[in-house]
């Protein structure tokens, strides 16, 4: 069985004789050292922090609990700025009520902007603006977003909650870990960055390189081939 993490092994209890292979997402964003490098030492000498919230637009993926927390921070006195990309899914009628819930949620503030979806260039450019992907979702079926792993191409401090999966992959050496439908657990660490930038520059730096080797389309497929040579070796097809 192909499996995305190694704790995805739990879910097949009744079939003891399965052998696993584990084959991680990949992402597609193509940024290099340089951009990257540049975008590390703007960070260190601005004052603002660039959020941003990437994934469908649902409740429990976090978006209002990211609005909530961007807020809080800068009542606090943290400059941040939050920046929302996605769209919205479902019945008709769940899509305008979420519609509707957000254009409601962030009508008087200037700190937050809604984008829509974005794709290609427009999507790994606003990534790279970035400095942290806020993602506190609590969505059930959540395994291994790409979303993060573009996150880490682009440099950014992950904000995670522990849930599902996300911490067999995810841990303090890549952003910080907050607490599920707390936007106050997101305003704390927000604080703790714009005390702290030296330090966080330097998890930026390691998340770029961690997935420049882990998470790329190349070290995908030759773990898939992998996978069918192991197969074929067994006699499966």
């Amino acid at each position: 069985a192909i499996i995305l993490l190694d704790g995805m092994s739990n879910q097949f209890v009744d079939f003891p004789n399965l052998d696993f292979h584990v084959l991680a997402n990949f992402h597609s964003l193509n940024i290099d050292k340089n951009e990257l490098d540049k975008k590390i030492k703007k960070f260190e000498c601005s004052s603002v922090i660039k959020c941003l919230f990437f994934s469908n637009i649902i409740q429990s993926k976090g978006v209002f609990d990211a609005i909530k927390g961007v807020t809080l921070a800068r009542q606090n006195g943290v400059d941040v700025r939050l920046d929302i990309a996605g769209s919205f899914i479902g019945s008709t009628s769940e899509v305008n009520h979420m519609s509707l819930m957000l254009d409601d949620a962030i009508k008087e503030l200037d700190y937050v902007n809604f984008l829509g979806p974005l794709y290609d260039n427009e999507k790994q450019d606003i990534f790279i603006e970035s400095d942290v992907l806020l993602f506190p979702t609590y969505y059930p079926p959540e395994a291994q977003p790409i979303t993060i792993l573009e996150g880490f191409a682009a440099g950014n401090l992950i904000f995670f909650t522990d849930h599902n999966y996300l911490c067999d992959f995810l841990s303090n050496k890549n952003g910080e870990l907050i607490n599920i439908q707390d936007p106050y657990s997101i305003s704390k660490k927000l604080h703790d960055v714009s005390l702290n930038r030296a330090h966080y520059a330097e998890i930026m730096n390691s998340n770029f390189s961690h997935v420049s080797t882990q998470y790329t389309k190349s070290a995908y497929l030759r773990r898939f081939n992998g996978i069918l040579k192991d197969f074929s070796n067994k006699g499966l097809s």
